[in-house]
């Protein structure tokens, strides 16, 4: 303007002004996630949702995206479970890979994404359209086929059939439309790709390790179990799984050895009891384990365990 270029002055003051709205439109992290927490306590689901993406799209490296994931993961859940009714089953899709996305990220959250499958698995014993939860890992792969996360979905879907085929929980109805067999193939196949695509994927790599367990292929087994423990050597998870390995084979003292590392959790822990509650009820009900069931020392084990975590 002093140089005597009013236009020239007009427009820079102009895109000036669109800079500020723009820099004051855009949030900082923590400020999205304390306002998602906050829809969360309101129980306004798709506003947390929303602002959980916001948060995603601004911030897409933030270390703290792997919690974002899950957050976002447990709201859609929530809004999933009221909405099962209405046969509307996006949520549960959109719930189950943002949940893998915590756990290919951040192989300490598996547990909260097994949760989340068995709520899913709740979901479809109530829904009105029976057989229709079956197909979402499928249709999840074919949604997003490079992303490891949509595999690890579907491998774990096949997986827990298995599982609770072989337990005797699974619904006649539903056990008549799933063959242990090839449901083992299929979870064997997707959890493979999850590992391609995500080589560092910890607990893909256990559970490959526990479908070749299953598979009388021990070989495989241990090579899976072995890889996952030098990606990460201290994880609660895939002790617990090598532990069910060496169990299986009647070898109690290296059984022991890891479950002690299972078992190790922190007195301060807020969830230590339910922690220690849980992991007594899985080797309570996995058949892994019954070659030691009757050993002296595994029986002080669970029984010295049991008392930690009642207190």
């Amino acid at each position: 303007a002093e140089l005597g270029r009013p236009e020239d002055a007009a427009r820079i003051g102009e895109r000036a002004e669109a800079c500020r709205a723009e820099v004051a439109a855009v949030r900082t992290l923590p400020s999205l996630l304390a306002e998602a927490a906050d829809a969360e306590n309101r129980k306004d689901h798709a506003a947390a949702i929303a602002t959980y993406g916001r948060a995603l799209e601004l911030y897409p490296l933030a270390e703290e995206r792997c919690r974002i994931y899950q957050r976002r993961g447990e709201a859609e859940l929530a809004g999933a479970l009221e909405r099962a009714a209405t046969r509307d089953y996006g949520p549960v899709s959109a719930a189950l890979m943002d949940c893998a996305r915590a756990v290919e990220l951040h192989s300490e959250l598996a547990t909260g994404f097994f949760r989340e499958v068995g709520e899913v698995e709740l979901i479809h014993q109530f829904t009105p359209d029976e057989g229709v939860l079956d197909g979402i890992a499928d249709a999840l792969v074919e949604a997003h086929p490079d992303e490891a996360a949509s595999h690890f979905v579907r491998g774990v879907f096949r997986m827990s059939f298995v599982e609770l085929h072989r337990s005797g929980r699974l619904p006649e109805r539903r056990a008549a439309r799933n063959d242990p067999a090839e449901s083992i193939r299929v979870a064997r196949m997707s959890l493979e790709r999850a590992v391609e695509l995500a080589p560092d994927h910890v607990v893909a790599l256990v559970l490959l390790g526990y479908m070749a367990q299953l598979a009388g292929q021990p070989g495989q087994a241990q090579a899976h179990y072995d890889q996952a423990l030098r990606l990460d050597p201290d994880h609660p998870f895939t002790h617990f799984y090598v532990a069910s390995w060496h169990a299986a084979r009647g070898e109690l003292d290296p059984t022991l050895r890891h479950l002690e590392a299972v078992f190790r959790i922190p007195p301060e822990a807020p969830d230590r009891q339910e922690r220690i509650r849980g992991v007594l009820s899985r080797i309570d009900a996995m058949p892994a384990f019954d070659p030691v069931r009757r050993a002296e020392a595994f029986v002080a084990m669970l029984k010295e365990k049991s008392g930690a975590g009642d207190r």
